[in-house]
């Protein structure tokens, strides 16, 4: 098993008699060895590739938008803050979480998913930060829906784009797409609201 590191081993601590004798060697070394490397570290192994991840958004069509720069904006500031992250989420692909966007830890290592994630997640945020709530208050249906409508649409562009780059197909995403096509994705999302809070 490769536990040393390579170089002099010291004197001090091994007596003088460590030297081989007849030789002019003022330390000796170990035997060659494999020398063993560090575990890396999944925090910061995910970190990198959610740092890729955001710059394929940044270099996308959808990333030299508008509406794209605000995103990139968006993940970029949460990520120099440690507040994007894979982890559990409630029954959801991803959550936002005023002050954190959490990606589902299964989509940990997978690009297109996570690319999705981030951008939905960073589109609610960014939608938040035009629309903000008063202290305690909760945001109304109509709201609601609109946040939702808004991060669904800018998930579609970027889904588009993936499909070309890496071959990539997402189920839940070609629904939308189908739904978006046949003009019904603004009330998926309604009724979906509604079953949320219990509205009949």
């Amino acid at each position: 098993m490769a536990d040393r590191t390579p170089g002099p081993i010291c004197t001090s601590k091994l007596g003088s008699d460590w030297i081989d004798d007849g030789t002019g060697c003022r330390a000796r070394t170990s035997a060659p060895g494999p020398v063993e490397e560090e575990e890396p570290d999944p925090a910061e192994a995910e970190k990198a590739m959610i740092e890729y991840d955001i710059k394929r958004i940044a270099d996308s069509p959808f990333g030299q938008t508008a509406e794209g720069k605000k995103i990139v904006s968006v993940l970029n500031s949460f990520d120099a803050q440690n507040r994007i992250t894979y982890g559990e989420t409630d029954d959801a692909r991803g959550d936002f979480l005023g002050t954190e966007i959490r990606v589902s830890r299964e989509y940990s290592g997978k690009m297109g998913e996570t690319i999705l994630e981030l951008v939905h997640e960073a589109s609610h945020a960014t939608w938040r930060a035009g629309h903000r709530l008063g202290k305690g208050k909760k945001e109304s249906l109509e709201d609601a829906v609109k946040n939702e409508l808004f991060a669904q649409q800018n998930e579609l562009i970027i889904y588009k784009w993936l499909k070309t780059q890496i071959s990539f197909s997402d189920s839940d995403m070609e629904l939308r797409l189908r739904r978006q096509a046949a003009g019904s994705l603004k009330s998926a999302i309604e009724e979906k609201e509604k079953r949320a809070r219990g509205i009949q």
